[in-house]
């Protein structure tokens, strides 16, 4: 597993160490003998690519020449001062391997992932994350960070998923964007993610605690598969879910209700409901617009597509399912709108099946839904 890590930042990471899996959960898992974030180790979960030749040679030159220009002012200020008070001039040593610094487009293959959550309110604890992480099934070492439990903080946790292949820099940075996307669903835990993490060349810290608050610090490993990153996908939120459960997943249908408009399903996040039940959870189209929810305390918070990745997750569907059943947005002008809504409104209105008010037509049992924007 090629993991680089270090001790600090504006090192070449040619020049840090490679770790092993079984090392780099050890070092996560135990918290960091330093105590001063800025100081501590850290890791990026990348392998980076090496200088050729004459890049090498390049560099060197220009560093050179900025040294050359550096020693040329301390002379000039060092001309009237005394020999005690006199500033040393800057030596260069040039580079001889071809490491490059730590940049995203210098990033050769990447063998992890990992995800911030910053939890301001509180209110998951550090237990009930890493009893989310383990219902999803996938391998990953949580632990908080360093500024985990400070002032104005609150809970402050670090993910850290390992991946059954890397992604290498030919699979595209945006192929990267949409897996990190898919995995903040996949986790649905109603609190802010740092959506910088899906920089490929981004540094985490070592499990760390400033000696104050080491009574916080926590970590955790937990078993499981590996995390295929090819196989997240951002999921949106214009699916018909009634059609989706109807047709790919009837029988997590709990109750059928409304053909085609609304019925009640089990809850793909039912591992969590405290009473141990899977009910609570509905899809509906009665309003026009498609509703994917829960209505237990655990899942308020989680969207349709949070929802729909659990299911993903569990089997239940595929993602190749649940695009199939995306409503299109259709977008239409303000002039071919009003020509729609006139025209639909009539033919409506003479069969006695709508009622019009201002620039809205409520739909009675006909299949049609209309809003004339503001």
């Amino acid at each position: 597993m090629r993991v680089s890590y270090g001790r600090f930042k504006n090192r070449p990471t040619a020049a840090l160490k490679v770790i092993t899996k079984s090392e780099l959960i050890d070092r996560l898992l135990g918290l960091d003998e330093e105590e001063v974030k800025d100081d501590g180790r850290w890791f990026i979960g990348s392998a980076i690519t090496e200088w050729t030749q004459t890049e090498v040679d390049a560099w060197n030159e220009k560093k050179r020449q900025e040294v050359a220009s550096k020693n040329r002012k301390i002379r000039k200020s060092n001309k009237d001062k005394p020999e005690s008070e006199k500033e040393r001039e800057k030596t260069f040593t040039p580079r001889e391997d071809g490491g490059r610094y730590r940049e995203a487009s210098h990033v050769e293959e990447l063998t992890l992932m990992a995800v911030d959550i910053d939890d301001d309110l509180e209110k998951t604890t550090f237990d009930e994350l890493c009893s989310h992480i383990d219902r999803l099934g996938y391998e990953a070492v949580v632990f908080t960070t360093h500024s985990h439990g400070a002032p104005g903080k609150g809970n402050r946790y670090r993910v850290v998923f390992f991946l059954s292949e890397p992604w290498r820099q030919a699979h595209g940075r945006a192929a990267l964007k949409e897996a990190y996307h898919g995995l903040y669903q996949l986790l649905g835990l109603g609190m802010a993610v740092d959506s910088s993490c899906s920089d490929p060349a981004r540094l985490f810290y070592f499990h760390a605690a400033p000696e104050d608050r080491a009574h916080l610090a926590m970590s955790r490993y937990i078993p499981g598969q590996l995390l295929n990153w090819a196989t997240l996908r951002p999921i949106p939120s214009n699916v018909n879910w009634v059609d989706l459960f109807e047709q790919k997943a009837p029988s997590f249908i709990s109750e059928w209700k409304s053909a085609g408009l609304k019925h009640d399903v089990t809850c793909p996040n039912a591992a969590a409901h405290s009473d141990g039940g899977d009910s609570g959870a509905f899809v509906s189209l009665e309003t026009g617009s498609p509703v994917f929810h829960c209505m237990h305390a655990h899942c308020e918070h989680l969207t349709g597509s949070e929802l729909a990745a659990l299911m993903i997750n569990k089997g239940w569907i595929t993602f190749d399912d649940l695009f199939q059943h995306v409503k299109p947005d259709i977008n239409i002008g303000r002039p071919q709108f009003s020509a729609i809504i006139a025209e639909v409104s009539n033919v409506l209105i003479q069969s006695k099946r709508v009622g019009v008010l201002g620039g809205f037509v409520a739909q009675i049992a006909s299949g049609i839904h209309c809003v004339n924007p503001a």
